[in-house]
């Protein structure tokens, strides 16, 4: 039976999305008179941790459609990417599951592949898949690390699964850096396609006979078929900064540009993960946006080439997603395909999120 035919496995709930929007320092587009009274409601329904209010339309930023997947279920994305038939593969966690499923252009859930536990013991990482990227036959490269029961204990390894277009298991591998199960730790932290397969990075970890521990970065080059064609282990270097000036340091964007919106995104309290030019040359941010309190919520921002206005829409309620964790182009310059987990929560004043599951939204820009 298909996993399509088992409303049990897999559930995807299209819905209509309303475009919400709190930005208090764009005053010029608020309602002549209205300033301080949506100021104090804006205040009030933070301290009550509610959605956030809207003071203006966002003309700049549309989510046209939004997509549930495994709703009901503890799904977490983290990592999307486009496939050649133009749609989706979503990969992350379901439970203490590494979890990975594939979209049709028309929303349609095609497959859905599930990893299960190789240990049960505390005190590492549950499983996950942590990137995915698309090989030239529209098969998918799934990369992430599990846990696994050895001899001496717990490891956590590297996973590399290759999945075809309909679904089949062509390998799924566990990894030890070039087969030496001395490195007890690994993690295969991101995945990216490249001109001859796929490109893996992450980091292990040994420890000598003394406790002493070694930390690598490693690569591996996937070729065309899937398979491994070459490791390496180089020095350590930091780990990455994820803070929103690193992550425009690292993106796209001109220096100057960046360094200008990094003044704006701290100003407006949002956290960015990725950062685009859109066809004008203005900017679509994709993150979090800090309300107040203990409240994030998942948001994009909007920034006009010129640096002169910005738009931050946020995704309702507050806490209910706590940010976007991935981005993928759609093909159109205009628009986005985003991820993000969806948990319930309730609060004293406007609606709750029931839901729960991985959300697909569409944003466009214009």
């Amino acid at each position: 039976m298909a996993l399509t035919e088992n409303p049990h496995y897999v559930k995807a709930i299209e819905r209509n999305v309303s475009t919400k929007i709190c930005s208090p320092d764009n005053r010029k587009r608020r309602r002549p008179g209205m300033g301080s009274l949506r100021s104090l409601i804006c205040s009030l329904l933070v301290l009550s941790m509610t959605t956030p209010c809207t003071s203006f339309a966002a003309d700049h930023i549309q989510v046209t459609k939004e997509l549930l997947l495994e709703s009901g279920l503890p799904a977490q994305p983290h990592a999307i990417a486009r496939t050649f038939e133009g749609g989706y593969i979503i990969a992350g966690k379901l439970g203490v599951e590494a979890w990975a499923t594939r979209i049709a252009a028309n929303g349609t859930v095609q497959w859905r592949h599930i990893v299960p536990t190789g240990s049960s013991a505390p005190g590492f990482p549950t499983q996950q898949y942590a990137g995915v990227a698309m090989l030239k036959d529209d098969s998918s490269i799934l990369c992430g690390y599990k846990k696994i029961d050895s001899g001496a204990g717990q490891d956590l390894v590297g996973i590399i699964t290759h999945i075809d277009k309909s679904g089949r298991v062509i390998s799924e591998r566990e990894v030890y850096p070039n087969g030496d199960k001395s490195y007890s730790i690994t993690y295969l932290r991101g995945c990216v396609t490249s001109v001859n397969g796929a490109q893996i990075s992450g980091d292990t970890m040994r420890f000598d006979k003394s406790g002493q521990s070694s930390r690598f970065d490693y690569f591996i080059a996937i070729g065309e078929d899937g398979k491994i064609v070459s490791e390496k282990l180089l020095d350590p270097t930091p780990f990455p900064k994820t803070s929103t000036e690193d992550v425009l340091r690292a993106s796209e964007l001109h220096f100057e540009h960046a360094a200008a919106i990094g003044v704006i995104a701290k100003a407006e309290k949002i956290e960015t993960k990725k950062a685009f030019y859109l066809p004008d040359h203005s900017v679509a941010l994709f993150g979090y946006h800090y309300i107040g309190g203990n409240a994030f919520t998942a948001s994009t921002t909007w920034v006009s080439a010129d640096i002169a206005s910005s738009q931050t829409f946020v995704f309702e309620p507050i806490n209910a997603s706590i940010w976007v964790t991935d981005v993928v182009a759609t093909g159109n310059p205009w628009e986005f395909a985003t991820v993000r987990p969806v948990l319930p929560v309730q609060h004293l004043i406007g609606p709750d999120e029931k839901r729960m599951g991985a959300a697909l939204a569409f944003v466009r820009f214009k």
